[in-house]
């Protein structure tokens, strides 16, 4: 498994358009193959400062999502509302402990 964390900063005033964006991509991923958790994290010192922590069953899966007709749809709304691109990083998922 992957996860997967975006860094999202949001233009000033655009802050409830972008959760709203956020939380409609995660109810839109939940119904794509591979898709496992998503955690949605608000910066407490730095309101317009969004991160996303998703969980994948593969970087191949995370990958044909980014690909998808649902992800391209939003592309020109998520524009108008980012100040900058957002900065993603994948991590591999390493266990706790072994059961």
């Amino acid at each position: 498994m992957i996860a997967i964390i975006a860094q999202h900063i949001v233009i000033e005033g655009n802050e409830k358009k972008a959760l709203e964006l956020i939380r409609d991509n995660g109810r839109r991923m939940s119904q794509f193959p591979g898709f496992r958790k998503r955690y949605t994290f608000i910066a407490k010192d730095n309101p317009p400062k969004l991160s996303t922590f998703t969980i994948w069953d593969s970087q191949e899966d995370a990958a044909r999502w980014k690909g998808s007709d649902s992800w391209k749809e939003r592309a020109s709304e998520r524009a108008r509302l980012w100040a900058t691109r957002p900065q993603t990083e994948a991590f591999e998922l390493v266990p706790e402990f072994d059961s």
